[in-house]
């Protein structure tokens, strides 16, 4: 499991569990709603290469319109790449609306 934090790389074994916290510039992450850390956090575990259209419906219809609002208004500083998957979120729950 890997978990965004603004502390140091730091990783953990727990049985045959590896927990792995990832450090990610505090611009990132503060100040965030929970909805959007969750989902920005979730898009970093997964990484760019394995976000598709599947994952972005998934993520899309756990989301309400006030969601989508201020996920997109917090997540202006994020990577490029979470920001397109954002934009993706925000555009397809508008057309679902």
């Amino acid at each position: 499991m890997k978990y965004v934090s603004d502390g140091p790389y730091r990783s953990y074994k727990i049985g045959d569990i590896q927990i792995a916290f990832k450090h990610v510039a505090n611009k990132n992450i503060s100040g965030m709603s929970p909805v959007t850390l969750l989902v920005v956090q979730g898009l970093m575990a997964l990484g760019k290469d394995n976000i598709d259209e599947g994952i972005i419906k998934k993520i899309q219809r756990r989301l309400t319109e006030n969601d989508r609002k201020v996920l997109s208004a917090e997540t202006i500083r994020v990577p490029f790449w979470i920001r397109n998957a954002i934009n993706l979120l925000v555009k397809n729950g508008e057309n679902k609306a």
